[in-house]
């Protein structure tokens, strides 16, 4: 029922299950979606705000040492190369690669995708190489290195592995 709160919000009434207490919550009110006012259609330059289009269903992202920025495309299966002066290439394009979700980079520049529609971690050396790091992993999707460990969130299991990187 709706009462009236200290604040002189409308709230309603409810029973905590794990108390059994009745307490007075006031009504949420739902989050309203704004529209930007422009969009920022350009090319940008390191120091400038921007925005880089036509990526299919963008998901991971991370940088290598030299400025190189690696998007991961969802929908197209691609990971995406798009270098200091603002140039985008297709940097892998593979039927190993299905739902790249994640993106991580090691220290020797080796690039880990994770691949979500297969189960998998697939490990990219920097001539481009792929290669299947590590199998039935259900639903990978955000990875982070360091100190040689990757670690590797698992949605379709509802937990983090952590993984030893062979030097």
């Amino acid at each position: 029922s709706k009462v009236r709160t200290e604040s002189g919000k409308i709230g309603y009434i409810k029973t905590d299950k794990l108390t059994n207490k009745t307490v007075v919550r006031e009504k949420l009110e739902k989050a309203k979606q704004v529209e930007p006012e422009n969009y920022v259609q350009a090319n940008p330059q390191n120091d400038s705000d921007g925005m880089y289009s036509n990526i299919s269903s963008p998901t991971g992202v991370v940088a290598d040492k030299n400025g190189n920025l690696f998007v991961a495309g969802f929908s197209d299966n691609t990971i995406y190369k798009i270098g200091p002066d603002n140039k985008k290439i297709v940097y892998i394009k593979s039927e190993k690669i299905d739902g790249p979700i994640g993106l991580a980079i090691d220290k020797d520049e080796n690039i880990y995708i994770a691949n979500y529609n297969k189960h998998n971690i697939l490990k990219v050396d920097k001539n481009g190489a792929i290669s299947e790091l590590i199998g039935n992993i259900k639903n990978p999707y955000c990875m982070y290195i360091t100190d040689g460990l990757l670690f590797i969130s698992s949605q379709g299991s509802n937990s983090v592995i952590r993984y030893k990187l062979k030097r």
